[in-house]
């Protein structure tokens, strides 16, 4: 799967602040927070999402909880 486009600057940053290319790591399906597979989703949104962030589903849910 291919990552969002953003501006260099903000892969720049991202890869600084957790140590891991954003690009990369969703190309091969893992996740940016925990390192985990990120190959199974509940729906279309949430893949989105994990093009954008690089949140694996487990991540998402822990992250954007309904109050």
């Amino acid at each position: 799967m291919e990552s969002t486009q953003k501006h260099f600057l903000i892969d720049n940053f991202l890869t600084s602040l957790v140590c891991k290319d954003r690009q990369k790591t969703v190309r091969n399906n893992q996740c940016m927070t925990c390192s985990g597979d990120a190959d199974t989703f509940t729906d279309e949104l949430s893949v989105k999402e994990y093009r954008i962030s690089g949140m694996c589903q487990s991540c998402q849910d822990k992250v954007f909880v309904d109050l």
